[in-house]
């Protein structure tokens, strides 16, 4: 009997224990809506208040850009899908790429890198040379290449994910870029922009509901200076993740295989900015891994080769404007209506932080997000908002979690929206309404 009252006695201290510590870590999901939360009616008064920024000019739109090679020469960790201690080969090499736009009145910085992600680090060491490049301002994305490397997140989590945090390999990226933009300021031609849309919706599929919208379209950019050389600028919302995770070669998927491509078209320079991927992967055809990252570049590049571009103004008026977001209390849920504490994420990831912003180089709106941002959310609440194109990027810096349709957060078990939403439910429509507040209000715009 004595043993049995000890075994009790010590079940229910193992079963207390254990229940304080589930509310310690642990806490119900805050589904309230957003009208009654304090921070989404200040971020609606915020973009309501938000100033854009006009720059008229009577010059003609100069540009110059760059390739950065940044392949590690060390093996480094890996940062996609999950923890990779190192990479055994290069497949292809991964770069930077920056773009230098001029106005006369303006002079802005577009920077992606073919990593996972823009890191917030990066985007800090960046932005404290903003002033002695005399820029107005940068505008940050990645390819979103989920075999990149690591490294470049000094936060706990982000050092279990992606290794640990390398000060001198984010230092030299950032010497790297502000060096480059130090050599293409010299190099600023005028310019002839041109911009088109191509349909490619055979290419992808939504991830969260097979029979959900799809934003299938590859929009880009070209460039062409007065010496005749030419860049390329797209974005397309196939989330690329043709490489499988066991891979252990340092790759820059499809969007690699794009701007390898488009060199075949007189092309000396090819950015690419992930899109709307938050919804979004790229439909596999029976393929994987390199062939299905090759099929799905090359088909892209064919499709831009026959594109028809609609020439724009020699002289653009650039209109910009960059709104702080506010964030309630973090909601990484590990069940559908259980997340983990506010303290526990704010220690392990750091505080939810993020802006967008409005780049309108003429009639094209560049949009950036901190986010995974969904391309079904742009076709059912965005894409009619103004008669003129918009480019919807995500990973401007910083990093919020899956941006998807309001709809699915309860219904989807999927890991990108119960694990990989940080902001939790009806967030689609808070950005959607921010979005569209601010492009009505660049339309307004003389």
């Amino acid at each position: 009997m004595y043993i049995i009252k000890k075994i009790v006695k010590v079940g229910l201290w193992i079963l207390l224990t254990l229940t304080v510590l589930f509310f310690i870590f642990f806490a119900p999901v805050n589904d309230k809506p957003l009208e009654k939360q304090s921070f989404y009616h200040k971020n609606l008064e915020n973009a309501e208040s938000l100033t854009l920024d006009v720059y008229p000019t009577q010059q003609n739109l100069k540009v110059a850009w760059r390739n950065i090679n940044i392949t590690p020469k060390d093996f480094i960790p890996m940062a996609g899908y999950r923890p990779r201690d190192a990479f055994e080969s290069v497949h292809d090499s991964l770069f930077a790429k920056v773009i230098l736009v001029d106005n006369g009145k303006a002079r802005f910085a577009l920077v992606s890198l073919d990593l996972l992600l823009f890191p917030p680090a990066l985007k800090e060491k960046l932005d404290a040379y903003k002033a002695e490049l005399n820029l107005t301002d940068y505008y940050f994305s990645a390819t979103h290449t989920h075999n990149g490397f690591g490294c470049w997140n000094n936060s706990f989590a982000g050092e279990i994910i992606a290794g640990t945090y390398s000060e001198a390999l984010v230092e030299r990226l950032a010497i790297d870029i502000v060096q480059s933009l130090r050599v293409i300021n010299q190099e600023l031609q005028p310019t002839q922009l041109s911009y088109t849309e191509v349909d490619a919706d055979e290419l992808v599929v939504n991830r969260l509901q097979d029979q959900a919208p799809v934003d299938g379209k590859i929009r880009a950019v070209q460039f062409i200076r007065s010496d005749s050389s030419k860049a390329l600028l797209l974005t397309f919302s196939g989330h690329p993740t043709s490489i499988s995770k066991r891979s252990l070669a340092l790759s820059g998927d499809y969007p690699g295989v794009v701007a390898r491509e488009m060199v075949n078209d007189g092309f000396e320079f090819t950015m690419f900015m992930a899109g709307m991927v938050g919804s979004h992967r790229v439909r596999d055809n029976g393929l994987s891994d390199f062939d299905l990252a090759e099929k799905t570049g090359q088909t892209l590049a064919e499709k831009i080769h026959k594109a028809n571009w609609m020439k724009q103004p020699d002289t653009l008026q650039i209109r910009y404007g960059k709104m702080k977001l506010q964030f309630g209390e973090p909601q990484l849920r590990i069940a559908s209506q259980i997340k983990l504490r506010s303290w526990l994420f704010n220690t392990a990831l750091e505080p939810l932080e993020g802006d967008i912003q409005l780049l309108a180089l003429g009639d094209i709106n560049f949009i950036s997000t901190p986010c995974d941002f969904s391309g079904e959310l742009f076709k059912k609440s965005i894409q009619s908002t103004i008669d003129q194109p918009i480019i919807i990027t995500s990973f401007n810096g910083h990093y919020v979690g899956y941006i998807t349709d309001d709809q699915h957060y309860f219904s989807i078990k999927k890991e990108e929206v119960r694990g990989m939403n940080w902001v939790g439910p009806y967030h689609g429509e808070m950005f959607a309404t921010i979005i569209n507040t601010l492009l009505k209000k660049k339309e307004l715009l003389p």
